[in-house]
């Protein structure tokens, strides 16, 4: 799930990215030395911020106990793109605005593309709460 996300988020966002062809923030101000390697494609939208944004999602409707973190995360990374200076506040704003508009797509009532995998992973995140399997009985032993 979190790969098929992660795809779906590259795709859409380079393909936002090559309409917009917006700078990043060091083409814009060079002296800013970003901390972290800046990618050579534009910026706008942030693609980390979109696929946590579509991971965050899917997530959260597999299994509501997860909305908090997955939120959380999601915003964490997004703010810290911005922090390490390779984006700017719009291109978060903007993957937000593509997430809201793909949960249209992905998961609308009648033929959402995702509703089979979110099922099959509702099935097996059963048991599970935020901070982990609900009784001991409910968790999976890992593999010695």
């Amino acid at each position: 799930m979190i790969n098929t996300m992660m795809l779906i988020g590259t795709l859409v966002s380079m393909k936002y990215k090559d309409l917009h062809q917006q700078p990043r923030p060091v083409q814009v101000y060079p002296a800013l030395m970003p901390v972290i390697l800046t990618p050579g494609h534009p910026s706008l939208p942030s693609g980390h911020a979109l696929q946590c944004e579509l991971i965050a999602d899917c997530l959260t409707r597999a299994n509501d106990a997860l909305e908090q973190p997955a939120r959380a995360l999601t915003d964490r990374i997004a703010r810290n793109r911005e922090i390490a200076g390779v984006h700017f506040p719009r291109d978060r704003i903007a993957s937000r605005a593509i997430a809201d508009h793909l949960r249209h797509v992905l998961y609308n009532e009648r033929n959402g593309v995702m509703n089979q995998l979110v099922d099959e992973i509702r099935a097996e995140f059963a048991g599970v709460a935020a901070n982990g399997p609900l009784s001991p009985q409910d968790s999976v032993p890992w593999p010695a």
